[in-house]
């Protein structure tokens, strides 16, 4: 009998087959919480993040060119940065903080800096969305791995973090696409299917911020995004990681924008 078991043929359990790139793509944005599950189901994948990581940034790469060799795109940016910068300063002449002549000065570096050849400021940009987008992806998943891990007691990893954060990351994507497209087809600056671009406000007053916020594709993002992190943890409360998600979103652009209006430093975040 000891024989018999031990000369019988071991079966290895059926392993989960890995789904391919366009099988995730399509399905992140088709039915996440079915792909997410298969993806669950194997081991964390370096490319389930690094691939939409790059296309994201390549795709940002090239609108960043198409923006700024289009006339009417780049004069209309320019112009809305001025009304920005502008604002920003007359605010600390204000306060106090800078004098008139502080603030002449510094707008005279600012537009010498914008008449710097197309060129290199394209590839400057280019490098600083790239080095920005690979810090802002690895920190912002760290502070929603820290949450899951301590807050919600989710059992996991921060490569599952990543591996849910990154292919969410392909509707984000999608919003570049359309950005760029609407951009382009009617010669005005969009901010993806935000409200924003329906009214005129100025865009870093609380308005602006709350209506470049009210986009369909970031809002979609993020409930996909709580869905994969309740697959990849594998939770049957996916509601608690949808309201996680939504959380951590709202309240720390609160924060960035509470940050930009003590420090022209915070300004930029809290687009």
């Amino acid at each position: 009998m000891d024989n018999e078991i031990s000369n019988a043929e071991f079966i290895p359990p059926e392993e989960q087959e890995e789904l391919s790139f366009s099988d995730k793509l399509i399905g992140i944005i088709t039915s996440p919480s079915r792909t997410m599950g298969q993806v669950a189901k194997a081991t964390p994948n370096i490319s389930n993040w690094l691939t939409p990581l790059i296309i994201f940034i390549v795709i940002s790469g090239i609108a960043t060119y198409l923006y700024g060799t289009n006339s009417a795109l780049k004069a209309e940016m320019e112009e809305k940065s001025m009304q920005a910068i502008e604002k920003s300063f007359q605010d600390r002449i204000d306060k106090g903080e800078i004098t008139q002549e502080q603030a002449d000065e510094q707008k005279e570096k600012i537009m010498e800096q914008m008449n710097i050849g197309t060129g290199s400021k394209l590839v400057f940009q280019f490098i600083g969305i790239s080095i920005y987008t690979f810090i802002a992806f690895f920190f912002i998943n760290l502070i929603y791995f820290s949450f899951i891990k301590f807050l919600i007691k989710g059992e996991g990893t921060y490569s599952h973090v990543l591996n849910a954060y990154g292919l969410s990351y392909y509707i984000l994507i999608l919003q570049t696409i359309i950005t760029i497209i609407l951009s382009l087809a009617f010669n005005k600056f969009y901010m993806g299917l935000s409200l924003v671009n329906f009214f005129d406000v100025e865009m870093l007053s609380f308005s602006g911020f709350l209506l470049r916020k009210a986009d369909p594709l970031l809002i979609w993002f993020y409930a996909v995004l709580g869905i994969s992190y309740a697959k990849m943890f594998k939770s049957d409360d996916v509601k608690k990681y949808i309201i996680l998600s939504f959380a951590v979103w709202i309240l720390g652009n609160l924060l960035l924008y509470y940050l930009s209006t003590v420090s022209q430093v915070f300004s930029g975040f809290a687009m």
